[in-house]
């Protein structure tokens, strides 16, 4: 399925967040409210500060959550928000 967004809307696939292990206590990874780093999939008209495959950070709570069934996964995913371009804080560089 691919997604067009609308015009000054940005489609984002977050990274993953791995679930960690405090003693006898399971913390999921996706209740983590730390920034989040994501690829740019998709860009709707007038944006023109980030194309798709730009890596950017985002806050936690930065969008909303498209919860999408993708394929070889076991079922949905908040991994994929849809944007606006004030949310980005910033560009991702790979050291």
């Amino acid at each position: 399925m691919k997604i067009i967004p609308r015009p000054g809307k940005i489609h984002v696939l977050l990274d993953s967040v791995d679930e960690r292990k405090v003693g006898l206590i399971h913390i999921p990874g996706l209740h983590s409210e730390k920034t989040r780093v994501g690829t740019v999939v998709s860009v709707g008209k007038d944006i023109t500060d980030v194309s798709p495959g730009d890596r950017i950070a985002v806050s936690f709570y930065a969008g909303v959550n498209l919860l999408l069934f993708e394929l070889g996964e076991t079922g949905l995913t908040d991994r994929n928000r849809m944007i606006i371009p004030g949310e980005i804080l910033g560009n991702v560089a790979e050291e």
